[in-house]
């Protein structure tokens, strides 16, 4: 009874921990254990659901595979955001932006880095400065006039999502928290840099339970 409720729910602990309260037999410990862990490993092996989600899958409703935290809580900005490094264009905040459309040219950068003495002043999209209505105007009223939010680097990244939902911006300035400085920014092609990987390992652990459940539909076809 213990070894078919295991495999019928994948409930193994439960199934060993019920059958000892309920025959107090202390002796029949290890056949439990046996009997439960074999019938855990078959049942993951050829079902697909247990009893528990049968009648939810048959309703067309999704289930997971597995129950992990939320990916967005388990990396922080500074994990996946862009330092502000050469590799980026740098203009002086008191350039024109026709100036810099015509050094952009030349290039094929999506983002630009907008500076001052006293240090970065923002991040702006290639394409914003392209949609930009008058090319005479300066790069520092431009940014103040589509001024970013900004978010710390030790932030995690549903903090930094719920952000640009709120802002309806997809780019972030990332700061530091003790210096106050401009660090980086982060645009939401990072965060979903974050689930294309959960999405891979994923679809990798599915791969192998799907390798494991063929070869032992094949073992048990020659079989019969």
């Amino acid at each position: 009874m213990a070894a078919l409720f295991a495999g019928s729910s994948r409930a193994i602990l439960t199934s060993i921990v019920f059958a000892l309260e309920t025959t107090m037999q202390e002796s029949t410990l290890l056949p439990l254990i046996a009997g439960c862990s074999t019938a855990y490993l078959v049942s993951f092996v050829m079902m697909r659901t247990t009893i528990m989600t049968e009648k939810i899958k048959r309703r067309g409703i999704q289930l997971p595979e597995h129950y992990r935290p939320d990916v967005l809580t388990l990396h922080v900005v500074s994990d996946v955001m862009r330092s502000l490094d050469r590799t980026l264009p740098a203009f002086d905040a008191g350039e024109r932006v026709g100036a810099a459309l015509d050094s952009l040219r030349s290039g094929s950068h999506s983002y630009v880095v907008v500076t001052s003495k006293a240090g970065p002043v923002g991040v702006l999209r290639s394409k914003e400065l392209y949609d930009c209505p008058d090319d005479t105007i300066a790069l520092a009223s431009y940014v103040k006039h589509n001024s970013l939010s900004t978010i710390y680097a030790d932030n995690t990244l549903d903090i930094a999502l719920e952000v640009m939902l709120r802002t309806k911006q997809t780019v972030l300035m990332v700061t530091d928290r003790k210096t106050r400085k401009v660090s980086g920014f982060v645009t939401e092609w990072d965060i979903l840099k974050v689930f294309e990987q959960r999405f891979m390992e994923d679809k990798d652990i599915k791969r192998h339970i799907s390798l494991k459940s063929r070869a032992w539909r094949m073992i048990r076809g020659r079989g019969l």
